[in-house]
């Protein structure tokens, strides 16, 4: 009878114990009792400020601090702050300061889904997942996932994007490739198309191409194009202000596995340019008959932009 006593209070004791320590533990996160659907239940605390003509903002890894593997981007919103122990702070400098992590964010985001706070979804695209957690004032885009991009290579991408409510399903993620001299997207088709400069005037330039094999299904016709200023980066806007669609005409199909030329003429369109060093932004159609398309081919572009050097004696 005395062992049989002993035992339970050994037992007794292994359970205040572990009721103690679970409360220690729950105090230090925070959370003592479980969360509830409301504003103060939000375990990250973040606020918003709902603004759809706010200008998109972008921290990478650089911005925020040698310690961060995560880049982070608002769209939609403005004023996006974080409150921890109390004090307030902007989220890009609290993640900057070490005060709290985008992994330690993703993971009270999944617990606020786990306790009906939040709502939890995910979008795949090119076998690439984003997993959303829509708020009442916003949503959390989560990314961690590997991007096998057309050229075969696998890309680890990790990212925290705040928006609106409803903003991923107008948003698409680009992942541009940071050694290109010019903006590129690191998950751009192979084409098989060069492209080069063989004779510029003020008022007009020839290109030469050169096609072979390319990943695109159908034709490579030309759509429109840009003139930006090697000097100052700045567009070479038409005095109109804007273009219109017969400023890219004709249209050019390039010609397959061979050879060719076209001629671009702005007369109409900027006059005379003056002298000095150029880059055309040229967009490219794949123009193809979508039922010849294998069920099972991964296609990722359409439309793809080169770019193009020239100078004007």
């Amino acid at each position: 009878m005395k062992n049989r006593t002993t035992l339970l209070v050994s037992f007794a004791l292994c359970a205040l114990v572990i009721a103690l320590l679970t409360g220690l533990l729950g105090y230090h996160l925070g959370n003592t009792t479980p969360p509830t659907p409301s504003t103060e239940g939000k375990r990250p605390m973040i606020t918003v400020d709902v603004d759809p003509d706010a200008a998109a903002a972008y921290f990478s890894t650089q911005e925020l601090s040698n310690r961060v593997d995560s880049s982070i981007q608002y769209s939609g919103i403005a004023n996006v702050c974080i409150q921890i122990g109390g004090e307030t702070m902007k989220l890009e400098d609290a993640v900057r300061d070490n005060r709290i992590t985008v992994d330690e964010i993703c993971a009270y985001a999944r617990l606020d889904a786990t306790d009906g706070i939040c709502r939890e979804s995910f979008v795949t695209e090119h076998s690439l997942t984003r997993f959303i957690y829509r708020y009442d004032e916003f949503e959390l885009i989560f990314l961690y996932d590997v991007y096998e991009t057309p050229d075969g290579k696998q890309h680890l991408f990790k990212s925290l994007t705040i928006c609106e409510p409803g903003g991923h399903e107008t948003s698409s993620p680009s992942y541009m490739d940071d050694t290109a001299k010019y903006p590129t997207r690191l998950d751009r088709e192979d084409w098989g198309l060069t492209l080069t400069a063989s004779g510029a005037t003020p008022t007009q330039l020839t290109i030469d191409t050169k096609q072979s094999g390319g990943q695109h299904f159908g034709d490579l016709v030309t759509e429109g194009y840009d003139i930006y200023s090697q000097d100052t980066g700045e567009r070479i806007v038409p005095p109109r202000g804007y273009y219109i669609p017969e400023d890219f005409e004709p249209a050019h199909t390039i010609l397959q596995n061979g050879e060719s030329s076209f001629t671009i003429d702005w007369a109409n369109v900027h006059g005379e340019l003056p002298s000095g060093s150029y880059v055309l932004k040229l967009w490219i159609n794949d123009v193809y008959d979508a039922s010849t398309v294998h069920p099972l081919a991964d296609n990722f572009h359409d439309t793809q932009t080169y770019y193009i050097e020239f100078t004007i004696p």
